[in-house]
C-alpha cells in the first residue's frame, strides 16, 4: 500500500558512507553546487527513484512500489515493504531502515464495476481541505496533506504503462493519501524506513487512510429513484422516469392536479380522471431498485482496509 516515500539518511552520524558506494549502482550521475548555500550535492537514478547527496544527508525519492513490483497498478504489502527497501539498502549500500521520512503515499486501486468518473462526483465536501474536481480525478490539499481520487487506467494508458493481463479492460479507481508535511506528526510517532512495515506503523497509517476517506461528504442520489437495471427501450426510459417523478411527488399531490383538472372540466368524460388516478396510483406503488453507486465504493474500501495483510 505505500508508494511514493522521501527517505532521508544522515551521513553525518554515519561516517562511513562513502560516495562511490552509494553511486556504484545508479545511472546518469550529475553534479551540482549552489552559491547560495556554498553547498555541492550529487543526483542519480536507481531505477525509477531519485537518489541525492549532500554533505550531511542521502535522500531516496519515488515511487517504492514501482521500483520493485515495476508499477503500481499492484501494491505493496507489509512483507513486499520490508523486500524492496532491503532491496534498495543494498544498492546504495546505507541502511535505509534508519532514514527518516518527509512523505509517505499510501495507496490502493479498487477494481470498479463503472467507470471511476461516475462515482467522484459522489465525493464531496470535505472540512478543512480544499476541494477540486478534474475531468478525471478529485483533489482534497491541506497544506501537509492531500487526498486524490483518480482513474487509474487512464493514468496508465496516458503514461504508457505496460498493462498486465489482469488489469485489461478493468475500471480502476485510485485512492491515494499524500503525508507531504509532519509525516510524524501526522502518526504521532517516529516513523524510520526500518518501522514502516511493522504492525503497528502499518496498521496506522492504513487506520488513518481509511477514516480520511469515511470523513468525506457522500453525496447520496437526490430527486427521483430510476430502476435503470429494466430499462431496455427508450420507451422503458419514458416509463421508468414518469414512474420516479410519480413517486417524487407522491399519489396526495398528484391527486390535486386531478381534482383541479376536474375542476376546470379539462376532459369531456369522468372516466378520463378515473384513469389517470388509477395509472398513477400504480406507478406510486411500483417498487423502486435505484442503488446509489457511492454503497460500492464505500464497501470495497473497507474491505481493503479490513484485508490487510
Amino acid at each position: 500500500m505505500y508508494d511514493t516515500l522521501y527517505l532521508n539518511y544522515n551521513i553525518v552520524e554515519n561516517q562511513s558512507t562513502t560516495r562511490e558506494r552509494v553511486f556504484e549502482n545508479t545511472d546518469n550521475i550529475t553534479e551540482s553546487y549552489s552559491l547560495k548555500s556554498n553547498e555541492g550535492w550529487i543526483s542519480a537514478e536507481l531505477g525509477n527513484l531519485k537518489v541525492s547527496m549532500n554533505p550531511r544527508t542521502v535522500s531516496v525519492r519515488g515511487s517504492i512500489c514501482k521500483y520493485y513490483l515495476g508499477n503500481n497498478l499492484y501494491t505493496l504489502n507489509r512483507g513486499t515493504t520490508r523486500e524492496a527497501l532491503d532491496s534498495i539498502s543494498d544498492a546504495i549500500g546505507l541502511d535505509i531502515k534508519k532514514a527518516s521520512l518527509s512523505r509517505l503515499d499510501w495507496s490502493t486501486n479498487i477494481t470498479t464495476s463503472l467507470p471511476p468518473t461516475l462515482y467522484m462526483p459522489k465525493l464531496g465536501y470535505l472540512s478543512r481541505y480544499i476541494r477540486t474536481e478534474n475531468p478525471n480525478s478529485i483533489y482534497y490539499n491541506q497544506s501537509s496533506k492531500r487526498l486524490l481520487f483518480y482513474d487509474k487506467m487512464k493514468e496508465a494508458k496516458k503514461n504508457r504503462v505496460i498493462i498486465p493481463d489482469e488489469f485489461i479492460d478493468k475500471n480502476l479507481l485510485r485512492y491515494e493519501m499524500v503525508l507531504n508535511k509532519g509525516v510524524n506528526k501526522h502518526l504521532n510517532a517516529d516513523i524510520r524506513g526500518g518501522n514502516l512495515y511493522s504492525e503497528d506503523i502499518y496498521f496506522k497509517v492504513a487506520k488513518l487512510w481509511i477514516k480520511n476517506y469515511h470523513s468525506i461528504n457522500k453525496l447520496n442520489n437526490k430527486g427521483i429513484k430510476i430502476s435503470i437495471d429494466k430499462v431496455k427501450t427508450e420507451g422503458d426510459f419514458d416509463k421508468a422516469l414518469l414512474t420516479g417523478l410519480a413517486q417524487q411527488l407522491g399519489m396526495e399531490e398528484i391527486n390535486q392536479y386531478i381534482k383541479l383538472m376536474k375542476a376546470k372540466k379539462v376532459f369531456n368524460h369522468n372516466e378520463y380522471y378515473s384513469r389517470i388516478k388509477s395509472k398513477y396510483r400504480m406507478m406510486c406503488n411500483t417498487e423502486v431498485y435505484s442503488e446509489d453507486i457511492i454503497s460500492e465504493i464505500n464497501k470495497k474500501m473497507d474491505y481493503c482496509y479490513k484485508n490487510l495483510i
